[in-house]
């Protein structure tokens, strides 16, 4: 599920494996929009390397909380609609 090209850290899929099961299912049902079309959305508009990914399935929409480190070292937070792919805020310099 995270394989698109992006150096992910190793401690990323561990955190994420909670969720995975949870974001297969999700994604396999069409409930929300894969990872990989997610990471490639934000790295259009905020590129760099991803450091941490998230998914908040406690409200509505469920939400893809990404950070990505970018060129000039800043971490900037991406908030993106996992339903239907589209970024909701950016925070941070980019």
């Amino acid at each position: 599920m995270l394989a698109v090209g992006l150096a992910l850290p190793g401690g990323l899929s561990a955190q994420l494996g909670s969720d995975q099961d949870a974001a297969r299912a999700a994604t396999d049902s069409g409930l929300i929009r894969p990872l990989p079309e997610i990471l490639a959305t934000v790295g259009r508009k905020v590129p760099g390397r991803v450091v941490d990914v998230q998914l908040d399935k406690s409200g509505k929409p469920w939400t893809y909380r990404i950070k990505v480190l970018n060129d000039q070292g800043n971490v900037v937070s991406v908030a993106a609609n996992a339903e239907t792919g589209q970024i909701m805020t950016i925070q941070g310099q980019r």
